[in-house]
């Protein structure tokens, strides 16, 4: 694995277009001791390789325009126009759901600290769930007291930018410490319970990130989670949870699709911008002959991706009522990037062992 894992890295430039040691931080990145980052970098690594490997030629951290450099853009030509551009993402529904836990205690446990002593019950509500610290929560707390002081209780709503959304409230009650209801609301809790939150999310997020460009915008998603995520999982993330309307005797009369989807729904599509996604789930190295992503097509994108060029089977996300269509059949995972279907051998994991000898005992 290592011998591949180097020949990918040879392949990689070794500077961007503006100087930047492009190859130094990929493998810096590889090499860090966070699952996340290290994830991340192996995912950019293999989508460079397999570009490459599919005859196109990738320029690496391209300016386009007001600071910002997607991942990649790629040509079919070296000096021919931009075919995309490509930006990889990957994310850890679990590892960010203990962030979020983390973040949220640390806001709850300034919150509470001003009104020690004091009897009273703090009501939290949350959401939506953002990515950075929620500051205040010293003063809100003190804000809180004052009222308490007043013989009030109190309500407030904070949202910040990173999409925090709390709905807090305030009253008193017998005891003489406060009592914290923790709890999540609205669309936050449901999200957090749904499959394919994490595609929805990190599509929002990208797709925020690069307005209208040039050529056809692709956002690479890796979501690493346990429970498998299918198709139908995916075309809902795009188009909406697909909701069934009960009649009589609770049959399901009908089913249509929610407004929550990353491109609204399949009736009312937004984020035209976005020609497709490239989806995979727990995707490494050690899987590269046997697993490849798959290509979502946006049915309504602005500047739609010629089919074939990114040579991985694709879909047409029109309808979460229905499975997707697929529209092309890419190549074997291990005939596109030349190894056998059986990599790696079992003896590339054996070979350690073989030599190994116990400690006496």
């Amino acid at each position: 694995m290592r011998t591949l894992l180097e020949q990918w890295f040879d392949r990689y430039p070794m500077q961007s277009k503006d100087g930047e040691q492009a190859r130094k931080k990929l493998l810096g990145d590889y090499r860090s001791t966070d699952d996340l980052q290290h994830a991340a970098a192996e995912w950019e690594l293999y989508l460079h390789e397999a570009l490459v490997q599919m005859g196109l030629y990738v320029e690496v951290d391209p300016d386009v325009g007001g600071g910002l450099t997607p991942d990649f853009a790629v040509r079919r030509a070296a000096d021919g126009p931009i075919f995309c551009y490509v930006e990889a993402t990957v994310a850890n529904p679990d590892a960010e759901q203990r962030r979020g836990n983390k973040l949220l205690q640390e806001f709850t446990e300034a919150l509470k600290r001003p009104l020690a002593g004091y009897g009273c019950l703090i009501s939290v509500q949350v959401r939506s769930r953002g990515t950075k610290p929620i500051a205040g929560g010293a003063n809100k707390g003190k804000g809180f007291l004052a009222a308490m002081k007043g013989g009030q209780g109190a309500a407030e709503s904070i949202r910040t930018e990173d999409g925090w959304h709390l709905d807090i409230a305030i009253g008193a009650q017998s005891g003489g410490q406060p009592e914290m209801m923790l709890g999540e609301a609205g669309v936050g809790g449901t999200y957090a319970e749904t499959k394919y939150a994490a595609i929805r999310a990190a599509v929002k997020k990208k797709a925020s990130k690069y307005k209208q460009l040039a050529a056809p915008y692709v956002v690479a998603v890796q979501v690493r989670q346990m429970s498998q995520i299918s198709r139908q999982n995916v075309v809902e993330a795009l188009n909406g949870t697909v909701v069934a309307h009960m009649g009589q005797a609770f049959k399901v009369e009908r089913e249509s699709n929610m407004q929550d989807g990353a491109f609204g729904s399949a009736e009312r599509q937004h984020k035209h911008h976005v020609s497709a996604i490239l989806f995979v789930q727990n995707f490494g190295a050690y899987v590269a002959a046997t697993v490849a992503p798959e290509l979502f097509l946006h049915p309504a994108a602005d500047l739609p991706l010629e089919l074939g060029v990114l040579d991985f089977t694709t879909l047409m996300a029109d309808d979460s009522l229905d499975a997707p269509t697929e529209v092309h059949s890419g190549r074997d995972p291990h005939d596109l990037l030349g190894i056998s279907s059986t990599w790696p051998d079992v003896e590339a994991f054996s070979e350690p062992y073989r030599n190994y000898v116990p400690p006496a005992t």
